[in-house]
């Protein structure tokens, strides 16, 4: 395991699709279980049901005192970003400065755009320019802002967050192709949600990454921060992992992969991304990553309805006191 102390974190998530009041109590639970946030994440207008993340996290920022309140991941281009500055420091607010934004990107379901008239292609400048604009706004007032969606002027926002400036942790899945120079295709060695992270965010947040790319990631954000004249020790090095708990390894993993989606899920991906099994698999499936770099685990728990909150108690009870 790694050496240092930074204190490792375990926030949870769900992949099931259940009712509001549900998350709320799921998430006061994780709260008593001494787990450390809670991370929905949204699809707005895609096949899958949900709700409006900030909504229910201002629902739940009522019922909790001490868990982070965060989003894995928010589609950033999708809002009008001086419309979110407001909404998010009022949660700020009214949770007494737990506010994390975990923001992507997206652009794997086009029509989304399409359904709020915002060209796909644009979806990486306009998530570049919403977070500069964003903490803009939360800076100094007035503030000027000129870019290339939003020119804005003498434009005053207060109260500012309860943080100063609300945390913003860049999520994504690099490991894009481009063209080499012998005209093969090559693994792009930075991808734009590395350059995001390392330029503008407060912390690095990507899913389905081996421990191997990984920690290459990690290494690569912290570099670009340092050419941008950032330091990298203060960006927070996280991972949204989808977290199968099962009586076995076996057994997780045959729930794991094929009929889980549509086009199926190979088994080869489940078991380089995945984290499957017991108390037994999972520690040091997580020691990986933190040897790796990563600090902060957001644990999507995939299981079925009735099954979720013990889940999470074996995630509270067996799992997290390893790495207290």
């Amino acid at each position: 395991m790694a050496t240092d102390t930074d204190r490792v974190t375990f926030g949870v998530g769900w992949g099931l699709r259940l009712s509001a009041s549900r998350d709320v109590e799921l998430s006061v639970l994780a709260e008593e279980l001494g787990l450390d946030g809670v991370w929905p994440g949204e699809h707005p207008t895609a096949r899958f049901a949900g709700y409006e993340p900030h909504i229910v996290l201002t629902y739940i920022a009522a019922k909790t005192e001490r868990i982070k309140l965060g989003t894995a991941a928010y589609l950033l281009p999708l809002s009008h970003p001086v419309r979110l500055a407001k909404q998010l420091m009022t949660l700020d607010h009214l949770s007494n400065g737990r506010v994390i934004l975990g923001a992507g990107s997206g652009g794997e379901m086009p029509k989304q755009y399409a359904d709020f008239g915002i060209d796909v292609e644009e979806r990486g400048p306009r998530t570049n320019e919403y977070i500069q604009l964003l903490r803009a706004l939360w800076g100094e007032s007035p503030s000027d802002f000129h870019g290339r969606f939003f020119d804005l002027e003498q434009v005053t926002m207060e109260p500012k967050p309860v943080q100063g400036s609300i945390p913003i942790w860049i999520c994504g899945r690099p490991g894009g192709m481009e063209m080499g120079p012998d005209g093969q295709p090559r693994r792009k060695s930075r991808t734009a949600s590395i350059r995001r992270a390392g330029m503008y965010g407060d912390g690095w947040m990507p899913y389905y990454m081996s421990p191997e790319s990984y920690r290459a990631s990690v290494e690569q954000v912290r570099a670009v921060a340092t050419e941008e004249g950032r330091d990298p020790s203060k960006l927070a090095m996280g991972l949204n992992c989808f977290m199968f708990i099962d009586d076995s390894y076996g057994a997780a993993l045959e729930r794991a992969y094929g009929p889980r989606s549509a086009p199926p899920i190979g088994r080869e991906r489940v078991e380089q991304y995945d984290f499957l099994g017991t108390a037994k698999e999972l520690v040091p499936r997580i020691e990986q990553y933190i040897d790796a770099g990563c600090r902060h685990f957001v644990c999507k728990l995939e299981t079925t309805p009735e099954q979720v909150a013990t889940h999470m108690e074996y995630l509270a009870k067996e799992v997290v006191p390893h790495f207290r």
